[in-house]
């Protein structure tokens, strides 16, 4: 990531050499610094806008992206990472979650089975007492 951005800072460095040369006297140094830096936060870091038909797409900065790319990548090598270490407490998880799942799974269907005939006891009773 810092090679990208050491690229865009002698990228910025030159262009702006380039367009000193070639303007001459027309622009003073300060102007053009305004107009560089403005170029290259419009060009690296404002949200892209693209024309598709009848519609218009935003897309996030190209900044934002190699962000982006560079969070994901470590985040997968991390989790590789503690997913290859932590196998045998991964499996212990798995169990946990689908123990518990699969109890809950019968009580809810015993519950549901035994309900009605719990309910019609419970009218019984509540007929025969009352």
């Amino acid at each position: 990531m810092s090679g990208e951005i050491a690229t865009t800072q002698n990228f910025q460095e030159r262009m702006f050499e380039r367009i000193k040369d070639q303007m001459g006297d027309l622009l003073s140094e300060e102007d053009l610094k305004v107009i560089l830096e403005r170029s290259i936060e419009k060009a690296f870091f404002e949200p892209q806008t693209y024309e598709r038909g009848y519609r218009t797409e935003v897309e996030q900065s190209p900044f934002v992206k190699m962000i982006e790319r560079e969070l994901h990548s470590r985040v997968h090598t991390i989790a590789d990472k503690w997913m290859s270490e932590n196998k045998d407490r991964i499996e212990e998880l798995i169990r946990d979650c689908l123990g518990k799942g699969f109890t809950k799974l019968i009580t809810d269907y015993l519950d549901n089975k035994m309900g009605w005939h719990v309910h019609q006891l419970q009218e019984s009773l509540i007929n025969q007492l009352g």
